[in-house]
């Protein structure tokens, strides 16, 4: 029996401050491979997962140059693929990746994405996704799916979606609770995302510049250099009643979503904000049509600072086994505690903004 799902957001392969950069020895690539390869292991020894999800913000499609991204993720990918067996790729594409979606839906459909559906899942049988982060080597199945995906195995309903839809500060100019469909926000929204995060490469790299400057100050405002290393530190869950009050909203406009199903035991799964950990069960406020629902944020894997951890996480499922996560932090001072060598934080963060 394979571990059910291992899941990954926030990647933003291509990037130079990302702890999964291919281009020198400052990286973690060995190390998650490994850990991913253990996580395999856990339910019978053989190293497979039947379904590997990634949930968005895979390759960074806006700030990377083309040739860095691509060679990242090949990179990356071609490690995993010689350690674990994985029978199936579900991809749901972000804000910074959206373009893979819409460049799929236009070869499946044949017509501009205007004019095509803009919703659902498709079989990647060709293979587009290997144009821009998969090797042509993998030979599992693939499958793209926008703007999220459902898995139901009858114990476990899980909502995989990469989050911008429920984002505070990318919606806060739309009215989320006007909206009737999660069709229709995706026709209102469409256009901006492909502008900022696609288009925007024509004067790269000032979008990542200014906005790298504009990270920087924010956290050194809010969250200033006190913050820890240590898992229990390191993991505090970070949300707030917006982005609480925007997930319900979008459960409720989610037609193909059986409302009858919600238990105690349904996950939401996203990413985007960047800060990563889970809302425990004893502080889990989110509640739908009567039942509490469990919200797993899965954090990023850039360096936001040099004197702190990203929040990178790899979310695990397997039926007898439930719900886990394993947390990637750097080493305190004393080498006493942590996954990877301090230095390769530090280095990565002379990278940002660059």
């Amino acid at each position: 029996m394979s571990i059910d799902f291992i899941c990954m957001s926030d990647l933003h392969l291509g990037e130079p401050e990302g702890l999964l950069y291919y281009k020198d020895k400052f990286n973690i690539i060995d190390v998650v491979v490994n850990k991913i390869e253990e996580i395999a292991k856990l339910t019978d020894g053989n190293s497979s997962i039947t379904n590997l999800i990634l949930n968005g913000d895979i390759v960074d499609l806006s700030f990377s140059r083309t040739e860095e991204y691509k060679e990242n993720a090949y990179f990356f990918f071609n490690a995993l693929f010689k350690k674990v067996k994985i029978d199936k790729i579900i991809f749901i594409p972000g804000n910074h990746d959206h373009h893979i979606w819409v460049d799929g839906i236009e070869y499946y459909y044949r017509k501009q994405y205007s004019d095509a559906p803009k919703i659902g899942m498709i079989e990647d049988k060709n293979k587009l996704t290997t144009k821009y982060f998969l090797p042509e080597n993998y030979d599992g199945d693939i499958l793209l799916a926008y703007p999220h995906y459902i898995y139901d195995d009858g114990k476990t309903i899980a909502l995989f979606h990469h989050g911008h839809f429920v984002s505070p500060s990318l919606i806060k100019w739309l009215t989320f609770s006007n909206i009737n469909s999660i069709k229709k926000f995706e026709e209102l929204l469409w256009n901006k995302i492909e502008l900022i995060w696609w288009k925007s490469k024509i004067i790269e790299p000032l979008p990542e510049l200014l906005w790298e400057k504009f990270n920087i100050l924010i956290h050194s405002v809010s969250r200033k250099s006190n913050r820890g290393t240590t898992f229990l530190e390191d993991a505090i869950p970070l949300t707030n009643s917006k982005l609480i009050e925007n997930i319900i909203s979008y459960l409720n406009k989610i037609k193909e979503f059986d409302s009858t199903k919600f238990a105690n035991n349904f996950h939401f799964i996203f990413g985007h904000t960047h800060f990563g950990g889970r809302i425990l069960k004893e502080d889990r406020f989110c509640r739908i049509k009567g039942n509490f629902i469990n919200i797993w944020n899965l954090g990023n894997w850039l360096v936001p600072y040099e004197k702190w951890s990203p929040d990178a996480i790899i979310l695990y499922y397997e039926k007898k086994l439930g719900f886990s996560f394993y947390k990637f932090v750097a080493k305190s001072k004393d080498n006493q505690e942590g996954d990877y060598d301090r230095k390769i934080l530090l280095h990565r963060s002379k990278f940002i903004g660059k």
